[in-house]
């Protein structure tokens, strides 16, 4: 049955699944290393590789909690302010729901979730090379896949409205 599932989608949703499953272990791998080191200051993750090059860093810093700017709009004790892998954990599902199934909202609102994750990936690399002092091995990769399913959600978006004109065009000359 699940072959039968993935045998009727297009390559952009399947890659976009693949890459999601990536991200949502990175994304809850960067929690696990924020939660520890908030337990542990000299706590070191897999990904710290030197001083310059050190995840626990970037996600310990102001911007790996809320992107830096929760906290300025709510409160640092507000529930949205989380580490940001918080927000990939409930992004990629969502990306993978909107992959399987094959309704046209969806593929809009796959392309507005991946719009999303698009901006925060570019204003993370930002602060990466220009703000920060510390480079993000997981972070990066984080952001180059976000931009990659960016471009998948457009192909699908596309991919989508050509197999839907095609449908309808079928269905008007079978009348």
């Amino acid at each position: 049955m699940s072959n039968d599932i993935l045998g009727n989608m297009n390559s952009y949703r399947k890659y976009s699944i693949i890459l999601c499953c990536i991200s949502l272990q990175l994304a809850l791998y960067s929690v696990q290393v924020t939660m520890s080191k908030r337990k542990d200051p000299n706590y070191t993750a897999i990904c710290d590789i030197s001083e310059k090059f050190s995840c626990s860093e970037v996600f310990a810093s102001n911007f790996g909690t809320g992107f830096g700017i929760v906290d300025k709009i709510f409160d640092k004790t507000s529930v949205l302010n989380q580490p940001n892998g918080v927000y990939g954990i409930f992004l990629y599902p969502g990306i993978i729901l909107c992959s399987i199934l094959s309704w046209p909202i969806l593929s809009k609102l796959q392309l507005l979730l991946t719009a999303f994750g698009f901006a925060a990936s570019t204003y993370g690399f930002i602060n990466t090379f220009f703000i920060s002092s510390h480079i993000c091995a997981v972070c990066i990769t984080g952001h180059t896949i976000n931009y990659i399913l960016f471009v998948l959600a457009i192909l699908n978006y596309f991919s989508d409205q050509t197999t839907s004109t095609k449908t309808g065009s079928k269905s008007k000359k079978s009348k």
